[in-house]
């Protein structure tokens, strides 16, 4: 992918905006469960992102957020910013889209001291930019310098654009930066990550509004019917690179345990159970695997 700056659909100002209360000021900040860093970890919320606070006082050190897809979950109070200046303030001109797994912004653009780490699919604005280097409205206020490469720089209003030929493939280009990165459940950065992140990634930064829940995942795009062979294991002469699969031990929808995409000649990008890192398996040899699939969806046709 090349950084560029598109000419794109304007959009409707967010509503989610005029309800969010606060920011993630952290690279990234995992979802939990409960008001505990020992709880289960669902998803993941990236800087600069808006919440919404679900809970008036903080229970524990935690406050309960919602995020624009409708996840929930306790975050630490340090990790959010009160404040929606990075957000909405009167300075900003454009928008910016970290497209590549992540990048660092700098007090200077020579020299300067590191601000922040941000992660792929981190949605930032701007309020100066030149043909090398943008800067950066922060958390808080403060403001800072990146590089323009591997941006993605629009005007503040216009929509982030899919890509207008081979969606599939980009979108999989995009989610292979993540092989042999460690598998974390509800992870969504180079320090680790699950399939579900993945897929929310890949498709956030192609302009596709995905959401990072896997049971919500697997309603999206157009179900895929497949055939079984006579052990049982599914037949995959129909799936196309990007399809997303989905896998129950209980052969019920309901009740999915994992989830892969589909690349070609019978690979997938998967990471579950007790695998140390997102690999590609090859599901055509998988035999138990194979079985388990429950649910095809096609997200381009």
């Amino acid at each position: 992918k090349q950084a560029t700056e598109n000419v794109v659909e304007t959009e409707e100002p967010d509503p989610f905006l005029r309800e969010a209360e606060a920011v993630i000021n952290q690279k990234s900040v995992h979802l939990f469960v409960e008001p505990s860093l020992r709880a289960i970890s669902t998803t993941s919320a990236i800087y600069n992102e808006p919440v919404k606070i679900l809970n008036a006082q903080p229970n524990n050190g935690f406050y309960q957020i919602e995020l624009a897809d409708g996840s929930q979950g306790y975050v630490p109070q340090a990790s959010l910013t009160f404040d929606l200046i990075s957000l909405n303030s009167d300075a900003i001109k454009n928008k910016v889209l970290l497209i590549n797994r992540e990048k660092v912004i700098a007090s200077d653009t020579v020299g300067g001291n590191i601000l922040a780490t941000v992660p792929m699919g981190c949605l930032l604005y701007a309020d100066y930019v030149t043909d090398n280097v943008v800067r950066v409205i922060l958390p808080g206020g403060e403001v800072g310098w990146m590089s323009r490469e591997n941006l993605l720089v629009i005007q503040a209003n216009q929509t982030i654009p899919e890509p207008e030929k081979k969606k599939a493939d980009i979108f999989c280009s995009s989610a292979l930066m993540f092989i042999n990165v460690a598998y974390v459940p509800g992870g969504i950065d180079m320090e680790g990550i699950d399939i579900p992140g993945i897929v929310y990634l890949s498709g956030k930064t192609n302009g596709l509004d995905i959401p990072r829940d896997m049971q919500k995942q697997s309603k999206q795009g157009t179900q895929i019917s497949f055939e079984r062979n006579k052990d049982e294991s599914a037949n995959i002469d129909a799936l196309k690179p990007g399809d997303l699969l989905f896998f129950s031990l209980e052969n019920d929808p309901d009740q999915i345990d994992s989830s892969a995409i589909y690349m070609a000649d019978g690979n997938i990008l998967y990471a579950s159970g007790n695998m140390s890192s997102v690999q590609i398996i090859s599901l055509a040899n998988n035999e138990k695997l194979s079985k388990d699939l429950i649910v095809v969806k096609r997200l381009f046709e």
